[in-house]
């Protein structure tokens, strides 16, 4: 149940790989964006002697952990929900997403009433239209570069 999103949340709330591994059910579900589930999952997985010797067996093998507490800077993008469509010029669209998160916004792949901008690049797909008949902004690759500081 651990994606991309689930994982950064997970690393955004511990101090380390060992204080995931002691994290209780009740402590994981606290996270905001964790429920029961995957809380559960996640606890089942840590408390599996297999799964504790692997990871240990990594770290005794010299593998190197490094701790980066994920801090979004404050931007014109924090708390925004953004749907990329089309193909950018100057980034990739894995690059465009990376630096959304970074400024605080989520990137989604599907425009919803939730969605605050639609970046519209080269050939952009049927997005846009769902974009217009909801009422979304739409904004170019130069708009986008404004909000993310390029």
């Amino acid at each position: 149940f651990v994606g991309e999103h689930i994982a950064k949340l997970l690393a955004g709330h511990f101090e380390s790989l060992e204080n995931l591994m002691k994290a209780s059910t009740e402590e994981l579900e606290a996270i905001e964006g964790i429920g029961p589930v995957v809380a559960k999952s996640v606890h089942e997985f840590f408390g599996e002697i297999h799964n504790r010797s692997i990871i240990e067996g990594l770290l005794n093998s010299g593998v190197k952990i490094q701790y980066e507490r994920f801090q979004p800077k404050a931007s014109g993008l924090a708390g925004k929900t953004v749907v990329l469509t089309g193909t950018l010029s100057s980034l990739t669209r894995s690059e465009a997403k990376a630096l959304i998160e970074k400024l605080g916004g989520s990137v989604t792949g599907s425009v919803s009433r939730k969605t605050d901008y639609v970046v519209a690049g080269d050939k952009p797909g049927s997005k846009i239209e769902t974009a217009k008949k909801l009422d979304i902004e739409i904004i170019d690759e130069e708009h986008f570069k404004k909000l993310i500081g390029t």
